[in-house]
């Protein structure tokens, strides 16, 4: 049963990655010509944009990366231990790392104010999952330690 919770989750994730890596190919720049095609204002954000969005590509796949091998450590049986909590603690900055790329692009943005209010709340939704993800992924490695701590503990006293 474990293995088929864990399934749908690995699976979820290779999906994420491959959607996340033909957006990122594909559609957005297709999109932001479109857009410049349109609107000269959108010819000028369309490097810093591109820029923005594939600097936070490479610690989203630093997330799914490290979710994927603690869902094999979940499938395996050993979640306490400390390569599951060093995971969560990848998991952890590379969500405050994708926020504060975020933050920068926002600040930067406001800044030159030529982006639509559309887009300041597209930034700064953006800006809340991940530092929801970072700290969802704190509580959980303070969880995994406490648990490693008793189990370790545990392992003594036997």
């Amino acid at each position: 049963m474990k293995i088929n919770k864990t399934l749908f989750l690995k699976t979820t994730i290779c999906i994420l990655a491959i959607l996340t890596l033909l957006l990122g190919i594909f559609w957005l720049p297709h999109i932001l010509n479109l857009l410049g095609s349109n609107n000269r204002v959108y010819i000028e954000l369309k490097k810093p944009i591109i820029i923005l969005v594939y600097a936070t590509i490479i610690p989203f796949f630093i997330v799914l990366k490290k979710a994927f091998k603690l869902l094999q450590y979940i499938e395996k049986g050993i979640v306490f231990s400390n390569k599951s909590v060093d995971f969560l603690k990848a998991i952890k900055y590379s969500g405050l790392i994708i926020g504060i790329i975020y933050s920068i692009g926002l600040v930067i943005f406001l800044i030159n104010s030529k982006m639509g209010l559309t887009g300041y709340i597209i930034i700064a939704i953006l800006i809340f999952a991940s530092v929801n993800i970072s700290v969802f992924a704190s509580v959980m490695e303070e969880i995994l330690e406490n648990g490693y701590e008793i189990k370790s503990e545990n392992d003594l006293t036997i």
